[in-house]
């Protein structure tokens, strides 16, 4: 009988935790100084540390640049879902030069930069109720647009190495004031991209993986947090 009772409890427990993970969701808000980003306000994406993409077959580093750098305005923040339209894209060495790693000297391109004909710029990062909790989406075309694939060209002293996704690249993002990051990892297949074209040193998949704060797009440049 003992036995019995210390099952049942067991069982009433395991039942009063299902609702409280059921209730978790994903309800992120840009501020600014703890103020709520307005619609229509620029903001930068800034990597921390390298932004690298990688053999997906054997994760051996095959770019890597010392900075990324991505602006846009907020086409959504009403506290539970975050919107914005990525409309440029750089990746480079310090000082500007090229990108390094075993295809040498590269020139990373997001496809011709703003052709969405070609799977160019823009693309949509957006972090939505819907989705679990601390995830972000990078997808091609404006928010508001349809989805497309996104496209990056990597130019080398060989020729061209084009790499496409159709879908959204996932990522995962650190809230809180004077906390937040937001991360892509190579570890992840959500950020796997296929070879379209390129000779045989080109990989046949390559995976991204960038770390990233966010910063208003004007001076003095102030942080802004997902909270």
């Amino acid at each position: 009988m003992a036995k019995k009772i210390l099952v049942f409890v067991a069982a009433i427990m395991a039942l009063a935790v299902v609702p409280a993970a059921a209730s978790a969701t994903n309800s992120p808000e840009l501020t600014e100084n703890g103020t709520p980003v307005k619609v229509g306000e620029k903001i930068s994406a800034t990597s921390v540390g390298k932004t690298i993409m990688t053999n997906a077959s054997s994760g051996a580093t095959v770019v890597e640049c010392d900075t990324a750098l991505m602006t846009g305005p907020v086409t959504k923040n009403d506290g539970s879902n975050v919107e914005g339209t990525i409309e440029k894209a750089e990746f480079h060495n310090t000082g500007g030069g090229g990108c390094s790693g075993a295809l040498g000297t590269v020139t990373v391109t997001p496809s011709t930069t703003s052709n969405p004909a070609t799977n160019g710029l823009p693309w949509c990062i957006r972090s939505t109720s819907t989705m679990v909790t601390d995830e972000f989406q990078v997808r091609g075309n404006s928010c508001s647009g349809l989805s497309r694939p996104i496209r990056f060209i990597l130019h080398t002293a060989f020729g061209e190495c084009v790499y496409q996704r159709t879908a959204a690249i996932v990522g995962t993002f650190i809230t809180g004031i004077g906390k937040t990051t937001l991360s892509i990892s190579t570890a992840n297949a959500g950020s796997e991209f296929e070879k379209l074209s390129g000779g045989f040193q080109c990989p046949e998949k390559a995976r991204l993986g960038m770390t990233f704060t966010l910063e208003t797009d004007v001076s003095p440049f102030t942080r802004i947090d997902i909270i």
